[in-house]
């Protein structure tokens, strides 16, 4: 969320977003109906992201 804060601060409209984790990364890029508590922040973190022009998330090791 920091990174996506940062980003939508400096008026960035082409990001690329990493993250060591596969859950989170998975969850975002698939979007699919999601009603635990993660899924609820997943949601939250797709509708900052469609403030950008183009946006990727990307898992890194």
């Amino acid at each position: 969320m920091e990174g996506i804060k940062l980003a939508y601060t400096k008026n960035l409209e082409r990001v690329i977003f990493k993250s060591d984790s596969t859950s989170i990364v998975n969850r975002v890029r698939k979007s699919k109906l999601d009603i635990t508590v993660i899924g609820h922040h997943v949601k939250e973190t797709i509708s900052r992201l469609n403030f950008f022009s183009e946006f990727e998330v990307k898992w890194i090791r």
